[in-house]
């Protein structure tokens, strides 16, 4: 068993090491991988993090793919100023613990989703009253796998801000010398959206092709090329198969017309079947979990699998808090673990088909759309995408917001505020994603 938290341990030996070897990550296993930043926005905040040397900062970026934090590293690289990050508690322990070692020497920890996690508030908000380096947290708190689509943001984020922005005022009120000034003030803590969006490089037209053809094989559909839709009909085919598997898995009961070739031609019956297979998954886990479901019935299927995924961690993760578990009840608590880690990658497949609705690729048929579903489908059949298509993440860094400039509205009534800020930051996100 790990600890419960795992504190950044900041080495900048390992920070340049990983830098260096990040161009050869972006060829090789990435499949020539590439990262652009968008001009205007990227020279403005060097701008404010070297001639002003404003490091209170939290970047807030949106979580499209896995590769995000890469992206984000990149980010700290070109801009020569080291970054914190903040990750779940379980990547920790992946590779045998292996990436947790390394993650925290280049400024990674961590945190429980859901918990009272004091540790990791304390951190955060030590990161940002200090104010050396900016630090990054994604706001959506899943990743979407939607490029250009976003998940409802976490309010919970921008409260660890201002209980951070509260420390620095009073520390600044302690003080009997006035800061230096910058154009923000050293005591303000800025935020700001950083939009992640992606591009193929080249023409996808062989990795779509390859994509499909490796689905169909792994379940057993014979390729059909001669229909006038052929790539788009292929692809819901392989949707449809996937989807009757589900279904026999989790006893859901079919009618005839779900496995016939009408169907694949049916938008309404396909929205309807993954609703009854994402309902069905959250369903079995809120039993296991002894989850009571909301008394409302139309409750967002967001806030369900965010309240389970938040169970799991804290279940998991949380044990140290309590007095040194016996051998005996760390054999239990492993045991456990073992079983919420196929709870893991059940959200996973409901996070994947969260915001999905049948017509989605053709409503706008795009390289970067059919590779997105390709994606989403390997990893549902084979655990991992599969098809390497050169791609190019495109960054925009958004207009930073100031927390000191709402903090007024924030100390009259802290939860609208949030609330609205929360919302404007959204709005900024999708705009520069657009």
């Amino acid at each position: 068993m790990g600890a419960a938290f795992y504190p950044p341990l900041l080495k900048r030996w390992m920070v340049w090491l990983v830098e260096f070897s990040l161009p050869l990550f972006y060829r090789g296993l990435l499949g020539g991988f590439q990262v652009r930043f968008d001009p205007a926005s990227f020279q403005a905040w060097q701008k404010i993090l070297h001639e002003q040397r404003h490091r209170r900062v939290l970047f807030l970026p949106n979580h499209p793919t896995e590769d995000d934090p890469f992206v984000m590293f990149d980010l700290a690289r070109q801009m020569r100023v080291p970054f914190h990050y903040v990750a779940a508690r379980e990547v920790f322990d992946l590779e045998g613990g292996l990436r947790g070692k390394l993650f925290q020497r280049v400024g990674v920890y961590s945190l429980i989703r859901g918990a009272t996690d004091r540790e990791s508030f304390r951190t955060t908000r030590r990161i940002l009253a200090e104010g050396e380096t900016p630090l990054v947290i994604f706001i959506e708190g899943e990743i979407s796998y939607q490029n250009g689509h976003l998940i409802p943001f976490e309010s919970g984020v921008l409260q660890l801000a201002y209980m951070a922005q509260e420390a620095v005022l009073k520390e600044v009120t302690a003080k009997t010398t006035e800061p230096k000034p910058t154009p923000f003030g050293l005591e303000d803590i800025l935020v700001a959206p950083v939009a992640l969006k992606y591009q193929c490089l080249e023409n996808p037209e062989k990795y779509i092709e390859q994509g499909l053809l490796g689905l169909e094989m792994a379940l057993s559909i014979p390729t059909d090329i001669q229909n006038s839709d052929s790539r788009y009909y292929r692809l819901r085919r392989i949707a449809a198969a996937i989807l009757t598997i589900q279904e026999e898995q989790l006893n859901i009961p079919v009618t005839a017309k779900s496995h016939t070739e009408q169907n694949t031609e049916d938008s309404d019956i396909l929205d309807e079947r993954m609703l009854r297979v994402k309902n069905a998954l959250l369903n079995r886990m809120e039993r296991y979990l002894d989850i009571v479901p909301e008394s409302h019935a139309e409750e967002p299927m967001l806030d369900r699998l965010r309240r389970i995924r938040n169970t799991i961690d804290i279940r998991t993760h949380h044990y140290t808090e309590k007095p040194l578990p016996t051998l005996y009840q760390q054999h239990l608590i492993q045991h456990e673990a073992r079983t919420f880690k196929e709870f893991y990658r059940d959200l996973d497949r409901v996070v994947s088909f969260l915001i999905f609705k049948d017509g989605y690729v053709r409503e706008k048929p795009t390289p970067e759309r059919f590779m997105e579903m390709i994606f989403r489908l390997e990893k549902e059949v084979f655990g991992r995408p599969k098809t390497q298509v050169p791609r190019q993440a495109n960054v925009t860094l958004g207009n930073p917001v100031s927390l000191l400039a709402h903090y007024a509205a924030y100390q009259q009534d802290k939860r609208g505020t949030l609330t609205q800020l929360t919302q404007v930051l959204e709005k900024d996100m999708q705009r520069l994603i657009d």
